[in-house]
Formats: structure tokens, sequence, C-alpha cells
């Protein structure tokens, strides 16, 4: 049998399932703790603009202080967030200076790898900065960022099926 490069995280959530499928590729989602500054990068296409504020608004509760590029950051603006406006110029320099702990970069049609959104996404990926490039995959890593503030324990496979089968 070969693999398919395919990964499974086993909870009793989705928030859970999701968390650990996320370390099992090797991205894990930041564990939030009092003492650490999350800071959040955000440039969302046109078309997820609408959608982004219900994401910041959680990011937000969970701590997090926000940066975004200048379209997404009239967004979140004149939705009455607090946000550090940044340009796309000088990504690399920006991700040292700010410490970013998470980014959400959507995408839009006409993508191609001399976009400026693939040079965020790049140096996301250098960095080894967990980042998403769509808008249910932010609601999950929100979802995954809050069930990770209490998680308490680890549970075999044995013991979620328990009683299954007899």
């Amino acid at each position: 049998m070969k693999s398919t490069g395919e990964v499974m995280g086993i909870g009793s959530n989705f928030s859970e399932a999701f968390y650990k499928a996320q370390i099992s590729i090797g991205m894990p989602i930041i564990k939030i703790t009092n003492n650490k500054q999350l800071i959040a990068l955000i440039s969302v296409s046109k078309k997820d603009k609408n959608k982004i504020s219900k994401i910041a608004k959680n990011l937000i509760s969970l701590g997090f202080n926000l940066l975004a590029t200048v379209g997404t950051a009239k967004v979140l603006l004149k939705h009455g967030f607090y946000v550090k406006i940044i340009s796309k110029q000088n990504i690399s320099l920006i991700f040292k200076k700010y410490k970013i702990t998470y980014v959400i970069n959507t995408k839009n049609k006409k993508y191609n790898l001399i976009n400026k959104k693939y040079i965020i996404r790049n140096t996301a990926i250098i960095k080894k900065v967990p980042y998403t490039t769509t808008i249910a995959g932010a609601y999950a890593i929100c979802m995954a960022l809050k069930y990770c503030k209490k998680i308490n324990k680890v549970r075999k496979i044995q013991d979620m099926h328990f009683g299954v089968g007899k």
C-alpha cells in the first residue's frame, strides 16, 4: 500500500480534530499563552473582504493584534477594528519587525507567482509562520485556537471508541 500523503486528526469535536491534523502535517497552530504577543497579518482578496470582519473579531477575542494590507485594513477600520496598516513592500522586514505569528492571505483568481500575495505566503513558509489561504481555513484556525486554550489531555483512539462493535 502506498501513502497518499493524507493525514487524520481525531477528536471529540471539529476543533480538536483540526488542531491535531495541523500538528500532524507539521504546521502546528500557535499555542496561546498569556505572556506571548500574538500578531496576525491579514491580506485578503476583494471577494473575501466582506467576510473578514468576523474572523478579525475572533482573533481579537483570542488576544491577537492585527496588521493588514491597505485594502483589507480599510474594511477592518470601517467596521471599528484597530489595525496597523502595512505595505506589501518589504514583507520580509515586516515579518521580522512585528514577529508575526499567524497569516491570513487569500488569493485572487488571477493568481500568479509574481503576485504580492505569493510573496506574503512564501515569507510565511520561510519563517515557519502558520498561515491559511481561505476564509474557511481562517474560521477553522480560530476554532482550533479556541480549543487549544483548553487542552488538558491526550486520549487513545481506543478510548474514543470504547464499546463500539460490542
